[in-house]
């Protein structure tokens, strides 16, 4: 099944889920004026039904269709990365390795002094698990896919192999 099948599928199952889910708030603030509260909750409900609808879904497909392509899993990290808060020095890159079951984001901060940055921070992406996991390299700590990553832990990690690096080179 194409990339675009699959996506139209997916979202005429969420649309079916949210619409059979709200039908009955929506008749109630049709009748009434909406307080901001209301509508508020009512499109915090919407966001919900939508996400649990969407991993529901997803799961059932990635069952029946084998596991998640890599161009598919790459583009599902750079989405998770992009709503954690560390601040725009950080980059990064995304990478599948063949001998593993995950992909890799390699986070560093390049600056004008040192562009090729003598430390960086790799977080591995498990999506072969039924729930997906990622976890910072060197650590036992596995995290949901909805724990952001703290810009303090990539800090630590990279203060910790600039400190090993200098201890090697004395």
């Amino acid at each position: 099944m194409a990339i675009s099948d699959t996506a139209q599928k997916l979202v005429q199952q969420i649309l079916r889920d949210v619409s059979a889910s709200l039908q009955a708030e929506v008749i109630s603030i049709h009748s009434m004026q909406p307080l901001t509260v209301s509508v508020r909750h009512l499109s915090q409900e919407l966001v919900g039904t939508c996400l649990q609808s969407a991993f529901k879904h997803l799961s059932a497909m990635e069952q029946h269709e084998g596991p998640l392509p890599t161009h598919a899993a790459l583009a599902m990290i750079k989405a998770i990365i992009e709503r954690w808060p560390i601040s725009e020095q950080w980059k990064y890159s995304l990478s599948k390795p063949e001998a593993t079951p995950y992909c890799t984001a390699r986070f560093s901060v390049p600056t004008r002094r040192r562009p090729a940055p003598n430390a960086d921070v790799i977080v591995h992406f498990d999506f072969e698990q039924s729930e997906p996991k990622w976890w910072i390299e060197g650590q036992r700590c596995r995290h949901r896919l909805n724990v952001v990553c703290q810009e303090a832990w990539l800090k630590s990690m990279v203060a910790n192999k600039r400190g090993a690096l200098s201890v090697l080179e004395n």
